[in-house]
């Protein structure tokens, strides 16, 4: 499920919904979230992907 950030001062979604700038919504609130990122009233917002964590190095043992 994609997730928009509001860039106008107000936008209309299902419902009568009012999303005020700001607000963070998702494509469930709208009947087609694509037209509304197309025309400027909002912005999709891209989700960080976790790094994997680093595996730790290898220790090698000198025998002297």
């Amino acid at each position: 499920m994609a997730k928009y950030k509001v860039i106008a001062l107000s936008v209309g979604g299902k419902g009568n919904q009012v999303f005020k700038v700001g607000d963070i919504v998702s494509s469930e609130n709208f009947n087609d979230a694509k037209v509304l990122v197309d025309g400027g009233f909002l912005e999709e917002i891209m989700e960080a992907k976790k790094a994997a964590p680093k595996a730790a190095p290898k220790r090698t043992s000198k025998k002297k």
